[in-house]
């Protein structure tokens, strides 16, 4: 894969896969810098779509347009051969801003939200925090995205460089929408397990079904907010990414009510409860008061748009931002009046284990 030979190139690119498939795509713009555009302009857009958290606020996003598209050997091995002829010119990955937060750190901001929402001044809000870890100078993207793709199947898994917002990689299981033939398709996805076996039955407590139906109710509001009255909501499911399970919801609706919605739809979605936290607004304002790092990418959205037809946009979970020697990796959960805080915690360090064992796997931390 020449996902060290663009890097090495100082190229903007993203890689990805998408669920329940083996093929690998490289969106590549070797044509100037990626542009930012309005979300209300999203139908127009071709490439590779990327927004952060602060979307919310400004309504901006990123694509990368593609001057190459690369999917089968032969096209890949093109971009190889082109790439050996360009002169090499390093990434600049940034210095490292943000500052973990350690368990008594947390516990503190998670115990204090928590008693925030039992006074009834919000339902849910969503507490991240960043889990830092060294990199050795031989660290492979190339070998790390190939064990992302073979750990996470059912996951839309991905690696992009984006000149002046960093090096990304990371794995989600939540759509925020996608084009699927006639029809368009978003869903609910809250609450989380860890699981061992994919086999392995999932009860669900109060507290998972109280935060899904949050999400749920919330996007049903959305949609009717923009006229599309006429929508399927599917049964509960359990989806697997990793070792964790969710519960999912889906909704679908027709092609034909999404004329010059589409994002407009976006940004109204955009966070859902299930990253952000019920009221919206509030809750926006209590993680901008409490997390001492910026989100960037993680919690924001991202995905390849009108790409041989497909429009697919995912929300970005279980991210991590790479620097010159270390992984930033963010994680987060909902937390609502009935949350616990070590709890809260020990389901942060779950959602971390897989993609950090990835690395540990390759031998590519620091001892």
């Amino acid at each position: 894969m020449p996902v060290d030979l663009l890097l090495s190139r100082n190229i903007p690119f993203a890689v990805y896969r998408l669920p329940h498939s083996s093929e690998i795509v490289f969106v590549v713009q070797n044509n100037g810098l990626p542009v930012e555009f309005d979300l209300d302009k999203l139908e127009q857009q071709r490439g590779f779509v990327l927004a952060t958290f602060d979307a919310y606020k400004n309504g901006k996003a990123f694509v990368i347009n593609p001057t190459c598209i690369a999917k089968t050997p032969a096209e890949k091995e093109k971009l190889r051969k082109e790439l050996l002829q360009m002169p090499e010119s390093r990434i600049h990955t940034g210095n490292v801003k943000e500052i973990p937060v350690d368990k008594t750190g947390y516990l503190k901001q998670a115990n204090h939200l928590i008693d925030t929402m039992k006074s009834g001044v919000l339902s849910k809000v969503v507490l991240s925090r960043i889990i830092s870890k060294p990199l050795p100078l031989d660290f492979s993207y190339a070998d790390f995205f190939n064990l992302l793709h073979k750990s996470y199947p059912l996951a839309f898994v991905y690696l992009f460089y984006l000149p002046g917002n960093g090096l990304w990689a990371g794995a989600t299981p939540e759509t925020l929408i996608k084009k699927q033939n006639d029809f368009y398709e978003t869903m609910a996805l809250a609450g989380t397990q860890k699981t061992d076996l994919p086999t392995e039955k999932v009860v669900w407590g109060e507290k998972e079904k109280e935060e899904q139906a949050f999400v749920s109710d919330f996007i049903t509001t959305q949609l009717k907010k923009l006229d599309i009255d006429t929508f399927t909501i599917f049964p509960e499911e359990t989806i697997r990414a990793g070792r964790l399970a969710h519960i999912c919801t889906r909704f679908r609706f027709s092609r034909s009510e999404m004329n010059n919605k589409i994002g407009r739809l976006v940004k109204a979605l955009h966070p859902t409860p299930a990253v952000c936290g019920l009221p919206r607004d509030k809750a926006w304002t209590l993680i901008e008061k409490t997390e001492q790092h910026n989100r960037e990418f993680y919690t924001g959205f991202l995905g390849p748009w009108n790409i041989e037809g497909k429009q697919h946009l995912f929300v970005n979970l279980r991210c991590g931002r790479f620097y010159q020697n270390q992984l930033m990796l963010y994680v987060g959960g909902g937390l609502t009046a009935q949350s616990v805080a070590e709890a809260e915690w020990q389901e942060t360090e779950d959602k971390s284990q897989t993609l950090l064992s990835l690395v540990e796997n390759l031998r590519n931390f620091a001892p």
